[in-house]
């Protein structure tokens, strides 16, 4: 995969704060991250809202179990941005992390004109799949795709295990 920033560090830098899903799921973000009290993702998920307005959507889905239906999972969903907001694929591959990322990222056009990104990601980690939608503004459009964002949020998500985000 390639795109801007992607020499990054793969862990956010401190203070970064530790927030845990209602799934189990834990996650070590930047300081300042908290979850929405009313998600507008749909029923069973949650959202986070991230500085830098970067809004990660968490999506379990029980139905996901292994590297295919990962992939399969988040084509699917970034090819909704493609269809329903026209946007068009700038990047897609594998995230190294522990366990199994797959990402497909989108560029679009948001409801000002604006561009914005969106990354769906799905992560299999300890036998359990979430499905992870990372939406951002694009500041810099050298800079993009921001793939050590990507990376940041992927290696932030833990199962709550001994080596789980935390």
């Amino acid at each position: 995969m390639s795109g801007g920033e992607s020499g990054g560090a793969a862990r956010w830098p401190e203070p970064t704060v530790r927030l845990e899903s209602r799934t189990g799921w834990r996650l070590r973000l930047p300081d300042g991250s908290l979850f929405l009290e009313e998600p507008s993702s749909g029923p069973g998920t949650e959202q986070i809202s991230l500085p830098g307005d970067i809004l990660l959507t968490l999506i379990p889905d029980d139905r996901v179990g292994h590297l295919g239906q990962v992939l399969e999972w988040s084509q699917h969903q970034a090819q909704r941005f493609v269809t329903d907001r026209g946007g068009e694929l700038v990047a897609e591959g594998s995230i190294p992390s522990a366990g199994t990322a797959y990402a497909c990222l989108v560029g679009f056009a948001g409801h000002t004109a604006d561009r914005w990104i969106v990354a769906s990601v799905g992560l299999l980690r300890d036998a359990a799949f979430l499905g992870l939608l990372i939406l951002w503004p694009v500041t810099d459009p050298a800079m993009e795709p921001d793939l050590t964002l990507v990376r940041r949020v992927v290696n932030a998500v833990g199962t709550g295990g001994p080596d789980g985000a935390g």
